[in-house]
């Protein structure tokens, strides 16, 4: 018996590039979305906005998801969200966003968090880029 398959199967291939081209262009949307909601100070709102940007970034994308993931978690901390702030900002780390205050967030949600070795461990990371920095110091004194 001979297959017969869909005659109009090609019509597929358009609408599959229209769909990858339009993920791609709506996380860039909602990251900005997002950044308009952190400079307003709607924290809450920027972190859903970050989260539905990481999401629909490539895993293949490490330097775009790292740095959507360390906005994440930068919101989520000013929101006052400490478990999910660290776990955004260690997905930043895990995508190797740390040339910013990566290592000092996780260390000041680390100990928010009670978690006070792993924080001072965090702060010694952050120390080692910057050396001297006073809240860091403070942060392992405490």
């Amino acid at each position: 018996m001979k297959h017969t398959y869909h005659k109009g199967w090609r019509w597929c291939l358009p609408l599959v590039g229209g769909w990858l081209l339009w993920s791609c262009s709506s996380a860039d949307k909602t990251l900005k979305r997002g950044d308009a909601a952190l400079a307003l100070g709607e924290y809450c709102e920027a972190a859903g906005q970050y989260k539905k940007a990481y999401q629909r970034i490539p895993p293949k994308e490490r330097e775009k998801r790292g740095r959507v993931a360390y906005k994440m978690g930068d919101a989520y901390r000013r929101y006052g969200n400490v478990a999910r702030a660290l776990g955004a900002y260690r997905s930043a780390e895990r995508y190797h966003h740390t040339d910013t205050l990566t290592y000092f967030y996780l260390g000041e949600m680390q100990r928010m968090g009670g978690h006070y070795k792993e924080a001072a461990d965090y702060y010694r990371k952050y120390l080692e880029l910057v050396p001297g920095h006073g809240p860091s110091l403070r942060g392992l004194a405490s």
